[in-house]
């Protein structure tokens, strides 16, 4: 199982967290800053997203192969500054 794992550090517009998500993988995200995160689409704001606090994390999880549902980015973005969000990710390999 592959494990991809960055730091990004978002900002007061929405800032791309990881690419399309589809099939069966994981992504935790780590919300690593002093100051709140919120996390959603493309359109994420900090009226509108999930909230992360100081050193609160988030867990998404797809589990089939032939899921056919809509393909999901994730962005993040902060009221205020920059802030560094933890990333990772999980992928099956392509024998599983």
């Amino acid at each position: 199982m592959p494990i991809t794992s960055s730091v990004v550090t978002v900002g007061t517009t929405p800032t791309l967290l990881a690419g399309e998500f589809r099939g069966r993988r994981r992504i935790i995200i780590d919300n690593e800053s002093g100051s709140d995160v919120h996390v959603g689409g493309f359109d994420v704001t900090v009226t509108a997203g999930i909230h992360l606090e100081n050193k609160e994390s988030i867990q998404v999880v797809q589990q089939f192969a032939n899921d056919k549902s809509a393909a999901q980015a994730f962005y993040g973005v902060v009221a205020q500054g920059t802030q560094n969000v933890s990333v990772t990710l999980f992928t099956e390999d392509t024998d599983d």
